[in-house]
This record gives C-alpha cells, structure tokens and sequence, in this order.
C-alpha cells in the first residue's frame, strides 16, 4: 500500500503509480511511504548518486539520491530506508489489468 496525494481508484483497483528518481529521499524518521530496500547499484555523479534499489517484492527504482556529507554515501548490498512523499506519487489506470482487481 502506498499514500498518494491524489484520490486514488478504490482499494484493490490495478493502478500505475510513477515515481520521479529524485522524489526518492533517505528517510531519517518514520514517515508515510517508508521502504527497506537493497542497494544494486550506486554511481557517484558529483552533486548526487544514480542508485539502483530494489524493493523485497522484487520491484527495482531508480533513485538521484544527493550527495551530501551529512548522509552517508550509499553501497551495493547494503539495506537502505527510503521514503516517497504522497504527492510525488502520479497514480493512472493500469488498463492492462482491468478486470484483475482484487476483492
């Protein structure tokens, strides 16, 4: 389940949800869209770092995560707290799967 800033379809609707890579944050509290995921792949790019994360489901982001001295620097394999503000989530119909909803 995933906070949206938008009204979203009813529960159980098939939806898209699109992230943009640097809505992506490290979360430093317990805050709404709070996700443990797996660094695959981190890419230092100067101001920020191209990171390649992957959720317990299976589900792979991509991240712009800044670089900052006051956040350590992320590294492949290790477990990072990741957070999406509602608003940074755009929900659509998934029409590929109408008709798969869950009860």
């Amino acid at each position: 389940m995933i906070a949206t800033g938008a009204l979203a379809e009813r529960e159980g609707t098939a939806v898209l949800c699109l992230i943009r890579p640097e809505t992506i944050r490290i979360a430093t509290d317990e805050t709404v869209n709070r996700f443990t995921a797996t660094v695959r792949s981190v890419v230092y790019l100067g101001g920020r770092y191209d990171c390649e994360l992957s959720l317990g489901d299976g589900l792979v982001l991509r991240a712009d995560l800044p670089a900052s001295a006051a956040v350590a620097s992320p590294n492949p394999g290790a477990p990072v707290a990741v957070t999406i503000a509602p608003e940074d989530v755009l929900v659509l119909p998934d029409d590929e799967r109408k008709g798969q909803e869950r009860t």
